[in-house]
């Protein structure tokens, strides 16, 4: 789940398809680092709309 800021509301929510033990090979397959992406991307956006808000 990525949460927006105030107040706190769930921004997105992932499933995230792959087994629990994440050893340092999962972490470092392509399809975690897309999982990071995904979740990245989406607190940037939150942070650009927030700054954006108190611009105004």
């Amino acid at each position: 789940m990525v949460i927006k800021g105030r107040p706190g509301r769930v921004s997105t929510t992932l499933d995230i398809e792959l087994g629990r033990l994440r050893r340092v090979v999962v972490k470092r397959s392509a399809t975690f680092a897309g999982y990071a992406d995904q979740i990245w991307s989406e607190i940037e956006l939150q942070v650009r709309e927030s700054s954006e808000m108190r611009a105004q």
